[in-house]
């Protein structure tokens, strides 16, 4: 739109935008605001997680706190065992955890199968012959030892949830709990002055 007038004796044009570069404008200032807007948004979602995530990895350390003294104080059991529940007393009702106790298996398989499976072996191979010989002499104590372990070892699995808007989120923590003396008996002297 082009209006001419004088003002004190000079001549001014005046040009106005036109509707082609006011509706350019307005694109371009909506694209611009629309990846701050979804910037924003994802940094909020990101927070959320982490967030939950924070919360729930404290409460899974004081959970597994409380899972170890329980077996301290109860004693090991054989067997698994399995429970689950919800941190409503900490104040967090959303939050879930589930547990499991199992016993640690180890397995001398390994052992008897570096030993050789047969004589013939043994024989072709003199190196093999006196791995298999050291391995057969440690075979009985390592079972007791075995047996030890499998006593006075315990595997925790923990696995906390949580809702994140439409998903569930969880984390999942493994921890060996042992025993204080392992199963190992030991002797005390007793000494007097």
């Amino acid at each position: 739109m082009n209006s001419n007038y004088k003002l004190f004796g000079v001549q001014k044009t005046e040009r106005g935008f036109t509707l082609l570069e006011v509706v350019i404008a307005l694109a371009i200032l909506g694209l611009g605001l629309g990846v701050l807007l979804h910037a924003q948004a994802t940094s909020l979602a990101a927070a959320g997680r982490v967030r939950g995530l924070t919360i729930a990895t404290l409460l899974a350390r004081s959970k597994m706190i409380d899972i170890e003294q329980d077996l301290l104080d109860e004693g090991f059991t054989l067997g698994t065992v399995e429970k689950e529940g919800d941190f409503k007393e900490e104040g967090h009702p959303d939050f879930k955890w589930k547990y499991q106790i199992s016993e640690v298996k180890i397995d001398l398989d390994l052992l008897r199968k570096f030993t050789g499976d047969s004589q013939e072996d043994n024989e072709n191979n003199n190196t093999a012959g006196n791995y298999s010989s050291l391995a057969m002499s440690l075979e009985g104590p390592l079972e007791v030892l075995t047996k030890q372990a499998s006593e006075s070892i315990r595997l925790v699995d923990l696995k906390i949830t949580w809702p994140n808007g439409q998903y569930t989120d969880s984390t999942k923590i493994s921890a060996i709990v042992t025993r204080e003396d392992l199963g190992i008996s030991t002797q005390q002297s007793n000494t007097t002055k």
